[in-house]
């Protein structure tokens, strides 16, 4: 009995001595599992953050591709999409009322962490009498679209120049929320 039971003790102590030393050794991950929970999701990830936007061109352009697509909420009831932008070899901010013309600038939203999604809005303003409708026939003063991007990915924001549109100040907008990240007022006119 005295044999077995110091070789019983030992165990037991050993046995105590290794528990006790699991639950110190994990005790800091079990705080900072606990600090994580009470801090919340933003705890886990970089905080979002938009710091503005760098403009890297504006005039007309050229596109690689165009898409004609029908779409009653766009201001003259058709929208272009387009892929492979070339860029003007200058700025200009005057653009010539020609059917065919497209013209806009390029941009790059700025934020950490570089990479993530955010939604931003695409905002014309449109001269006196404003853009005809060609499905509704009612002439719109602006146009709103919304769309998910990248922090740090090259956008554009563009127009497709028809018939029977104003002469005057065109004015295109970013924002993010309602906060304006960029606008640029292009004048067109009459050649």
């Amino acid at each position: 009995m005295l044999r077995r039971r110091p070789h019983g003790c030992r165990i037991h102590v050993v046995n105590c001595a290794a528990f006790c030393l699991g639950d110190v050794m994990r005790l800091p991950a079990i705080l900072m599992s606990l600090g994580l929970v009470l801090a919340g999701p933003a705890a886990l990830a970089q905080q979002l953050r938009v710091q503005g936007v760098e403009l890297l061109w504006y005039g007309t352009y050229e596109a690689g591709k165009t898409d004609e697509i029908k779409d009653k909420s766009a201001a003259t009831g058709t929208r272009y999409s387009s892929t492979n932008i070339v860029p003007p070899r200058e700025n200009k901010d005057r653009i010539a009322l020609k059917s065919g013309v497209r013209f806009g600038f390029g941009y790059k939203v700025l934020g950490t962490p570089n990479g993530a999604g955010i939604r931003i809005t695409h905002l014309r303003h449109f001269p006196p009498p404003g853009v005809k409708n060609s499905d509704s026939g009612n002439r719109m003063m602006t146009e709103e679209r919304d769309f998910d991007i990248t922090l740090g990915e090259e956008r554009f924001m563009g127009f497709v120049l028809g018939e029977d549109l104003p002469t005057g100040p065109w004015t295109f907008q970013v924002l993010y929320g309602t906060r304006l990240l960029v606008e640029k007022t292009f004048t067109v006119y009459k050649p």
